[in-house]
Protein backbone atom coordinates (compact mmCIF):
# COMPACT_ATOMS: atom_id res chain seq x y z
CA UNK A 1 0.00 0.00 0.00
CA UNK A 2 1.21 3.70 -1.02
CA UNK A 3 0.75 6.23 1.10
CA UNK A 4 1.58 9.90 1.02
CA UNK A 5 2.06 12.02 3.64
CA UNK A 6 1.77 16.04 3.20
CA UNK A 7 4.52 18.01 2.91
CA UNK A 8 5.06 21.17 4.98
CA UNK A 9 7.40 24.44 4.48
CA UNK A 10 10.65 24.64 6.29
CA UNK A 11 9.21 27.43 8.87
CA UNK A 12 5.82 25.81 9.37
CA UNK A 13 5.24 26.02 13.00
CA UNK A 14 2.34 23.69 14.12
CA UNK A 15 3.82 22.62 17.60
CA UNK A 16 3.78 19.12 17.19
CA UNK A 17 5.72 15.91 16.04
CA UNK A 18 2.80 14.23 14.44
CA UNK A 19 3.20 13.34 11.13
CA UNK A 20 -0.38 15.10 9.88
CA UNK A 21 -2.42 17.80 11.06
CA UNK A 22 -5.22 14.77 11.36
CA UNK A 23 -3.20 12.58 13.50
CA UNK A 24 -2.36 15.43 15.59
CA UNK A 25 -5.96 16.24 16.01
CA UNK A 26 -7.01 12.41 16.85
CA UNK A 27 -4.48 12.67 19.62
CA UNK A 28 -6.09 15.72 21.32
CA UNK A 29 -10.10 14.28 20.93
CA UNK A 30 -9.05 12.61 24.37
CA UNK A 31 -8.29 16.41 25.59
CA UNK A 32 -11.02 17.73 24.71
CA UNK A 33 -13.57 15.53 25.85
CA UNK A 34 -11.87 15.76 29.50
CA UNK A 35 -11.61 19.71 28.97
CA UNK A 36 -15.56 19.27 28.32
CA UNK A 37 -16.77 17.53 30.93
CA UNK A 38 -14.58 19.23 33.39
CA UNK A 39 -16.59 22.52 32.08
CA UNK A 40 -19.77 20.85 32.37
CA UNK A 41 -18.44 19.86 35.96
CA UNK A 42 -18.19 23.61 36.94
CA UNK A 43 -21.32 24.73 35.44
CA UNK A 44 -23.38 22.52 37.35
CA UNK A 45 -21.58 23.63 40.68
CA UNK A 46 -22.44 26.88 39.87
CA UNK A 47 -25.35 26.18 39.34
CA UNK A 48 -25.54 24.47 42.60
CA UNK A 49 -24.10 27.68 44.24
CA UNK A 50 -26.55 29.80 43.08
CA UNK A 51 -29.38 28.15 44.13
CA UNK A 52 -27.71 27.69 47.60
CA UNK A 53 -27.31 31.57 47.61
CA UNK A 54 -30.72 32.33 46.36
CA UNK A 55 -32.10 30.12 49.08
CA UNK A 56 -29.91 31.80 52.28
CA UNK A 57 -31.19 34.88 51.03
CA UNK A 58 -34.32 34.35 50.92
CA UNK A 59 -33.77 33.11 54.86
CA UNK A 60 -32.69 35.09 55.76
CA UNK A 61 -35.10 38.03 55.03
CA UNK A 62 -37.89 35.63 56.01
CA UNK A 63 -36.52 35.08 59.15
CA UNK A 64 -35.33 38.97 59.91
CA UNK A 65 -39.33 39.56 58.66
CA UNK A 66 -40.06 37.50 61.02
CA UNK A 67 -38.14 38.76 63.94
CA UNK A 68 -39.00 42.87 63.08
CA UNK A 69 -42.36 41.81 63.39
CA UNK A 70 -42.08 40.36 66.93
CA UNK A 71 -40.05 43.58 68.05
CA UNK A 72 -42.90 45.60 66.79
CA UNK A 73 -45.79 43.47 68.55
CA UNK A 74 -43.78 43.60 71.90
CA UNK A 75 -43.24 47.47 70.93
CA UNK A 76 -46.83 47.56 70.80
CA UNK A 77 -47.99 45.68 73.93
CA UNK A 78 -45.49 48.05 75.53
CA UNK A 79 -46.81 50.84 74.94
CA UNK A 80 -50.37 49.38 75.82
CA UNK A 81 -49.11 48.57 79.26
CA UNK A 82 -47.32 51.96 79.90
CA UNK A 83 -48.61 53.01 83.12
CA UNK A 84 -51.05 56.33 82.51
CA UNK A 85 -48.83 57.78 84.39
CA UNK A 86 -45.65 57.47 82.22
CA UNK A 87 -47.37 58.34 79.54
CA UNK A 88 -48.97 61.44 81.01
CA UNK A 89 -44.92 62.57 81.82
CA UNK A 90 -44.08 61.71 78.47
CA UNK A 91 -46.71 63.90 76.79
CA UNK A 92 -45.83 66.98 79.48
CA UNK A 93 -42.12 66.50 78.68
CA UNK A 94 -42.96 66.89 74.81
CA UNK A 95 -44.96 70.15 75.48
CA UNK A 96 -42.81 71.84 77.99
CA UNK A 97 -39.16 70.67 76.27
CA UNK A 98 -37.81 68.26 78.56
CA UNK A 99 -37.96 65.75 75.64
CA UNK A 100 -36.14 67.77 73.22
CA UNK A 101 -33.61 68.94 75.76
CA UNK A 102 -33.26 64.97 76.90
CA UNK A 103 -32.78 64.20 73.30
CA UNK A 104 -30.58 67.46 72.36
CA UNK A 105 -28.12 67.75 74.81
CA UNK A 106 -28.13 63.84 77.23
CA UNK A 107 -28.69 61.59 74.16
CA UNK A 108 -27.10 63.57 71.13
CA UNK A 109 -24.91 65.97 73.53
CA UNK A 110 -21.61 64.86 71.39
CA UNK A 111 -22.67 65.58 68.43
CA UNK A 112 -22.23 68.78 66.46
CA UNK A 113 -23.99 71.94 67.05
CA UNK A 114 -25.57 74.63 64.86
CA UNK A 115 -22.33 76.83 65.66
CA UNK A 116 -20.25 74.06 64.28
CA UNK A 117 -21.77 73.58 61.27
CA UNK A 118 -21.72 77.06 60.62
CA UNK A 119 -17.79 77.17 60.71
CA UNK A 120 -17.96 73.92 58.59
CA UNK A 121 -20.19 75.42 55.84
CA UNK A 122 -17.81 78.97 55.73
CA UNK A 123 -15.08 76.30 55.34
CA UNK A 124 -16.47 74.47 52.00
CA UNK A 125 -17.54 77.41 51.04
CA UNK A 126 -13.88 78.48 50.95
CA UNK A 127 -12.62 75.89 49.53
CA UNK A 128 -15.06 76.14 46.33
CA UNK A 129 -14.34 79.56 46.22
CA UNK A 130 -10.45 78.61 46.09
CA UNK A 131 -11.53 76.07 43.27
CA UNK A 132 -13.20 78.44 41.13
CA UNK A 133 -10.32 81.16 41.76
CA UNK A 134 -7.90 78.34 40.48
CA UNK A 135 -9.75 77.53 38.06
CA UNK A 136 -10.69 81.22 36.66
CA UNK A 137 -7.22 81.71 37.13
CA UNK A 138 -6.28 79.47 33.92
CA UNK A 139 -9.10 81.36 31.44
CA UNK A 140 -8.88 84.54 29.43
CA UNK A 141 -11.02 86.97 31.39
CA UNK A 142 -11.06 89.95 28.84
CA UNK A 143 -12.71 93.27 28.01
CA UNK A 144 -12.49 95.01 24.29
CA UNK A 145 -11.40 98.42 23.71
CA UNK A 146 -12.19 99.89 20.80
CA UNK A 147 -10.61 102.28 18.25
CA UNK A 148 -9.95 104.76 17.50
CA UNK A 149 -9.90 105.26 21.91
CA UNK A 150 -11.24 108.59 22.66
CA UNK A 151 -9.89 109.62 26.39
CA UNK A 152 -11.47 112.91 26.38
CA UNK A 153 -14.95 110.52 26.22
CA UNK A 154 -13.53 107.94 28.92
CA UNK A 155 -11.94 110.31 30.95
CA UNK A 156 -8.88 107.82 31.51
CA UNK A 157 -5.80 107.59 29.41
CA UNK A 158 -5.52 104.14 27.82
CA UNK A 159 -2.43 103.05 30.72
CA UNK A 160 -4.67 104.56 33.28
CA UNK A 161 -7.71 102.53 31.71
CA UNK A 162 -5.40 99.22 31.85
CA UNK A 163 -4.92 99.92 35.60
CA UNK A 164 -8.65 99.89 36.37
CA UNK A 165 -8.77 96.58 34.24
CA UNK A 166 -6.57 94.99 36.02
CA UNK A 167 -8.27 96.35 39.70
CA UNK A 168 -11.06 94.68 37.97
CA UNK A 169 -9.22 90.82 37.60
CA UNK A 170 -9.42 91.38 33.93
CA UNK A 171 -6.50 89.71 32.08
CA UNK A 172 -7.33 89.90 28.70
CA UNK A 173 -7.50 93.04 26.55
CA UNK A 174 -9.72 92.74 23.52
CA UNK A 175 -8.46 95.73 21.03
CA UNK A 176 -10.53 96.23 18.02
CA UNK A 177 -8.82 98.12 15.44
CA UNK A 178 -11.77 99.50 13.13
CA UNK A 179 -11.33 99.24 9.01
CA UNK A 180 -13.59 101.32 6.76
CA UNK A 181 -15.02 100.71 3.62
CA UNK A 182 -16.17 103.74 1.39
CA UNK A 183 -19.54 101.85 1.36
CA UNK A 184 -21.08 98.85 1.57
CA UNK A 185 -20.25 97.23 -1.91
CA UNK A 186 -16.63 98.49 -1.63
CA UNK A 187 -13.93 95.84 -2.64
CA UNK A 188 -11.71 97.51 -0.97
CA UNK A 189 -10.39 98.05 2.80
CA UNK A 190 -8.18 100.47 4.40
CA UNK A 191 -7.86 102.50 7.70
CA UNK A 192 -10.16 105.72 7.41
CA UNK A 193 -7.63 108.75 6.87
CA UNK A 194 -9.80 110.95 9.42
CA UNK A 195 -8.83 108.71 11.99
CA UNK A 196 -5.90 108.06 14.32
CA UNK A 197 -5.90 104.44 13.68
CA UNK A 198 -3.06 103.17 11.71
CA UNK A 199 -0.09 100.64 12.19
CA UNK A 200 1.42 102.18 14.82
CA UNK A 201 -0.87 102.69 16.93
CA UNK A 202 -2.22 99.98 17.36
CA UNK A 203 1.15 98.20 17.81
CA UNK A 204 1.75 101.24 20.78
CA UNK A 205 -1.47 99.85 22.63
CA UNK A 206 -0.70 96.12 22.11
CA UNK A 207 2.83 96.68 23.34
CA UNK A 208 1.76 98.63 26.20
CA UNK A 209 -1.17 96.13 27.10
CA UNK A 210 1.34 93.15 27.06
CA UNK A 211 3.91 95.03 29.23
CA UNK A 212 1.58 95.47 31.74
CA UNK A 213 0.99 91.77 31.88
CA UNK A 214 -2.23 91.36 30.16
CA UNK A 215 -2.51 88.74 27.32
CA UNK A 216 -3.90 90.84 23.76
CA UNK A 217 -6.79 89.99 21.91
CA UNK A 218 -6.74 91.17 18.28
CA UNK A 219 -10.11 91.86 17.12
CA UNK A 220 -10.49 93.57 13.53
CA UNK A 221 -14.00 95.05 12.34
CA UNK A 222 -14.53 96.26 9.20
CA UNK A 223 -17.21 99.66 9.26
CA UNK A 224 -18.30 101.94 6.75
CA UNK A 225 -19.96 105.15 5.88
CA UNK A 226 -24.21 104.11 6.74
CA UNK A 227 -23.98 100.61 8.02
CA UNK A 228 -22.41 98.56 10.12
CA UNK A 229 -20.20 94.93 10.13
CA UNK A 230 -23.27 92.82 10.78
CA UNK A 231 -25.01 91.68 7.84
CA UNK A 232 -24.70 94.24 5.70
CA UNK A 233 -21.47 94.30 3.79
CA UNK A 234 -22.55 93.02 0.05
CA UNK A 235 -19.29 94.11 -2.12
CA UNK A 236 -19.70 93.66 -6.06
CA UNK A 237 -17.17 91.34 -5.84
CA UNK A 238 -17.03 89.51 -2.82
CA UNK A 239 -13.25 87.86 -4.08
CA UNK A 240 -11.80 90.93 -4.22
CA UNK A 241 -13.23 92.56 -0.73
CA UNK A 242 -11.71 88.94 0.63
CA UNK A 243 -8.83 89.50 -0.53
CA UNK A 244 -8.10 93.09 0.06
CA UNK A 245 -8.70 92.24 3.57
CA UNK A 246 -6.60 89.72 3.72
CA UNK A 247 -3.72 91.95 2.44
CA UNK A 248 -5.01 94.06 5.56
CA UNK A 249 -5.09 91.35 8.30
CA UNK A 250 -1.52 89.94 7.30
CA UNK A 251 -0.28 93.50 7.78
CA UNK A 252 -1.28 93.78 10.97
CA UNK A 253 -0.36 90.08 12.26
CA UNK A 254 3.17 90.82 11.10
CA UNK A 255 3.93 94.53 12.76
CA UNK A 256 1.67 92.80 16.22
CA UNK A 257 2.69 89.38 16.38
CA UNK A 258 5.40 90.31 19.30
CA UNK A 259 2.64 91.72 21.24
CA UNK A 260 0.04 89.59 20.40
CA UNK A 261 -1.89 86.18 21.90
CA UNK A 262 -4.69 85.35 20.21
CA UNK A 263 -6.21 86.77 16.74
CA UNK A 264 -9.60 87.35 15.64
CA UNK A 265 -9.70 86.67 11.77
CA UNK A 266 -13.10 88.36 11.51
CA UNK A 267 -15.96 90.41 13.16
CA UNK A 268 -19.48 89.46 12.65
CA UNK A 269 -18.69 89.41 8.49
CA UNK A 270 -21.13 86.87 7.76
CA UNK A 271 -22.00 87.39 4.08
CA UNK A 272 -17.89 86.61 3.17
CA UNK A 273 -17.11 83.49 5.63
CA UNK A 274 -19.68 81.53 4.43
CA UNK A 275 -17.99 81.72 0.58
CA UNK A 276 -14.16 81.24 -1.07
CA UNK A 277 -13.32 78.51 1.55
CA UNK A 278 -10.10 78.78 -0.46
CA UNK A 279 -8.87 82.64 0.39
CA UNK A 280 -9.76 82.24 4.06
CA UNK A 281 -7.91 78.73 4.41
CA UNK A 282 -4.82 80.24 2.83
CA UNK A 283 -5.19 83.64 4.82
CA UNK A 284 -5.09 81.18 8.08
CA UNK A 285 -2.16 79.88 7.00
CA UNK A 286 -0.10 82.56 5.80
CA UNK A 287 -0.93 83.62 9.64
CA UNK A 288 0.28 80.23 11.32
CA UNK A 289 3.69 80.78 8.87
CA UNK A 290 4.35 83.96 10.04
CA UNK A 291 3.83 83.10 13.94
CA UNK A 292 2.30 79.59 14.89
CA UNK A 293 1.89 80.54 18.91
CA UNK A 294 -1.05 82.82 18.41
CA UNK A 295 -4.35 81.39 19.40
CA UNK A 296 -6.77 82.12 16.11
CA UNK A 297 -10.22 82.64 16.60
CA UNK A 298 -13.37 84.55 14.95
CA UNK A 299 -16.08 86.77 16.19
CA UNK A 300 -19.31 85.63 14.61
CA UNK A 301 -22.55 85.80 15.86
CA UNK A 302 -24.02 82.50 16.84
CA UNK A 303 -26.49 81.60 13.55
CA UNK A 304 -23.02 82.39 11.43
CA UNK A 305 -21.13 79.46 12.54
CA UNK A 306 -23.97 77.29 11.17
CA UNK A 307 -22.49 78.32 7.62
CA UNK A 308 -18.75 79.50 8.28
CA UNK A 309 -16.14 77.63 6.08
CA UNK A 310 -13.07 77.48 8.54
CA UNK A 311 -13.86 76.86 11.91
CA UNK A 312 -11.59 73.85 11.85
CA UNK A 313 -8.70 75.59 11.34
CA UNK A 314 -9.27 77.54 14.08
CA UNK A 315 -7.94 76.85 17.74
CA UNK A 316 -11.11 78.35 19.60
CA UNK A 317 -14.73 78.47 18.22
CA UNK A 318 -15.47 82.28 18.75
CA UNK A 319 -18.87 84.04 19.01
CA UNK A 320 -20.42 87.34 19.81
CA UNK A 321 -22.78 86.26 22.40
CA UNK A 322 -25.72 88.56 23.59
CA UNK A 323 -28.47 86.46 25.17
CA UNK A 324 -32.12 87.09 26.14
CA UNK A 325 -31.93 87.11 29.50
CA UNK A 326 -35.64 88.60 30.15
CA UNK A 327 -37.43 90.06 33.29
CA UNK A 328 -36.24 93.01 35.93
CA UNK A 329 -34.24 93.00 38.82
CA UNK A 330 -37.69 91.35 40.86
CA UNK A 331 -36.93 88.40 38.47
CA UNK A 332 -34.93 85.29 40.14
CA UNK A 333 -31.62 85.33 38.80
CA UNK A 334 -32.33 81.18 38.76
CA UNK A 335 -35.58 81.83 36.16
CA UNK A 336 -33.07 84.72 33.98
CA UNK A 337 -30.30 82.06 34.04
CA UNK A 338 -32.92 79.14 32.56
CA UNK A 339 -34.42 82.37 30.06
CA UNK A 340 -30.63 82.60 29.01
CA UNK A 341 -30.89 79.29 27.11
CA UNK A 342 -34.90 78.98 26.91
CA UNK A 343 -35.81 81.94 24.82
CA UNK A 344 -32.90 81.79 22.59
CA UNK A 345 -30.69 79.12 20.79
CA UNK A 346 -27.62 81.46 20.00
CA UNK A 347 -26.04 79.86 23.25
CA UNK A 348 -26.98 76.54 22.24
CA UNK A 349 -25.67 77.02 18.87
CA UNK A 350 -22.71 78.32 20.25
CA UNK A 351 -21.65 75.09 22.61
CA UNK A 352 -22.82 72.83 20.48
CA UNK A 353 -20.41 74.27 17.22
CA UNK A 354 -17.63 73.85 19.72
CA UNK A 355 -18.48 70.55 20.74
CA UNK A 356 -19.14 69.27 17.07
CA UNK A 357 -15.45 70.60 16.12
CA UNK A 358 -13.72 69.41 19.81
CA UNK A 359 -12.33 73.06 20.27
CA UNK A 360 -12.80 75.58 23.36
CA UNK A 361 -15.67 78.26 22.87
CA UNK A 362 -14.58 81.92 22.97
CA UNK A 363 -16.97 84.48 24.28
CA UNK A 364 -15.47 87.62 21.96
CA UNK A 365 -18.09 90.01 22.62
CA UNK A 366 -20.65 89.41 25.43
CA UNK A 367 -22.73 92.52 27.43
CA UNK A 368 -25.81 95.10 27.49
CA UNK A 369 -26.26 99.07 28.13
CA UNK A 370 -27.78 99.81 31.65
CA UNK A 371 -31.60 99.95 30.58
CA UNK A 372 -34.31 97.56 31.55
CA UNK A 373 -35.14 96.76 27.82
CA UNK A 374 -31.04 95.93 28.19
CA UNK A 375 -32.10 92.73 29.60
CA UNK A 376 -34.44 91.81 26.19
CA UNK A 377 -32.58 93.21 23.47
CA UNK A 378 -28.60 93.19 25.05
CA UNK A 379 -27.05 93.96 21.42
CA UNK A 380 -29.06 97.04 20.89
CA UNK A 381 -27.24 100.19 20.54
CA UNK A 382 -30.28 102.37 21.31
CA UNK A 383 -32.53 101.90 24.06
CA UNK A 384 -35.17 104.11 25.59
CA UNK A 385 -36.14 105.05 29.41
CA UNK A 386 -34.33 105.69 32.87
CA UNK A 387 -30.16 104.60 33.03
CA UNK A 388 -29.91 102.20 36.05
CA UNK A 389 -26.34 100.08 36.10
CA UNK A 390 -28.53 98.18 38.16
CA UNK A 391 -29.86 96.29 34.91
CA UNK A 392 -26.30 96.03 33.51
CA UNK A 393 -25.00 94.57 36.84
CA UNK A 394 -28.20 91.94 36.92
CA UNK A 395 -27.12 90.56 33.08
CA UNK A 396 -23.13 90.39 34.23
CA UNK A 397 -24.34 88.31 37.28
CA UNK A 398 -26.42 86.12 35.31
CA UNK A 399 -24.53 85.83 31.50
CA UNK A 400 -20.98 86.74 31.94
CA UNK A 401 -20.78 84.34 35.33
CA UNK A 402 -22.14 81.54 33.75
CA UNK A 403 -20.55 81.89 30.65
CA UNK A 404 -16.77 82.53 32.34
CA UNK A 405 -17.28 79.66 34.90
CA UNK A 406 -18.38 77.11 32.29
CA UNK A 407 -15.65 74.30 31.79
CA UNK A 408 -16.35 74.91 27.33
CA UNK A 409 -15.80 78.24 27.74
CA UNK A 410 -11.97 79.50 26.97
CA UNK A 411 -12.65 83.37 27.89
CA UNK A 412 -15.07 86.06 28.08
CA UNK A 413 -14.65 89.65 25.99
CA UNK A 414 -17.24 92.13 27.81
CA UNK A 415 -18.59 94.42 25.34
CA UNK A 416 -16.65 96.88 26.66
CA UNK A 417 -14.37 98.78 28.76
CA UNK A 418 -15.30 102.22 28.85
CA UNK A 419 -17.38 104.77 27.59
CA UNK A 420 -18.50 108.55 28.25
CA UNK A 421 -19.09 107.58 32.47
CA UNK A 422 -22.71 107.42 33.78
CA UNK A 423 -23.64 107.93 30.08
CA UNK A 424 -25.81 104.74 29.48
CA UNK A 425 -22.94 103.11 26.90
CA UNK A 426 -22.15 99.57 27.35
CA UNK A 427 -18.85 100.70 29.32
CA UNK A 428 -18.62 99.34 32.84
CA UNK A 429 -15.51 100.86 34.08
CA UNK A 430 -16.19 104.01 36.23
CA UNK A 431 -19.57 102.90 36.89
CA UNK A 432 -21.87 100.87 39.77
CA UNK A 433 -21.84 98.05 37.28
CA UNK A 434 -17.55 97.74 37.70
CA UNK A 435 -18.09 96.39 41.49
CA UNK A 436 -19.74 93.52 39.65
CA UNK A 437 -17.00 92.46 37.20
CA UNK A 438 -14.88 92.69 39.81
CA UNK A 439 -16.63 89.96 41.96
CA UNK A 440 -17.41 87.82 38.99
CA UNK A 441 -13.68 87.95 37.20
CA UNK A 442 -12.22 87.57 40.62
CA UNK A 443 -14.20 84.36 41.74
CA UNK A 444 -15.95 86.29 44.87
CA UNK A 445 -19.41 86.12 43.28
CA UNK A 446 -20.42 83.00 45.37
Amino acid sequence: MNRRYPRYPDDADYQTNAPSYYEDLARKQKLIKMLAEKIWEYENTLNETLEQIEQRLTDYILENDSLMNERLENWDQRIEEMPEEMRSLFVKWLNDGTLEEIINHDVLGNKADQSELDKTNEKLKDIDKHVLKTRLSKKYRGSSVMLAYHPDETQLTFSELLDKLENDNVNTVSICPRYWADNDTSEIVGFRTSEIVDIPYIVDLCSQAKNKGFNVLLKPHVSGEGFTSYNSIQPKDPEKFIQSYSDRLIELFTATNEYVDLFSITNEMDNQTKVFPNLWINLIDQLRTIKRSIKLTNASRPDDLLTNVFLNRLDYIGANLYSNIGGDLSTPIAEQERNMLKTSDRVNIAIETALKYGKPLMITEVGTQPYLTGLTNPESWTHAGVINYSYQSRYYEVVLKNLIESPLVIGTMIWQSAGVPLSGSFGFVNNPSEETVRKIYGGDSL
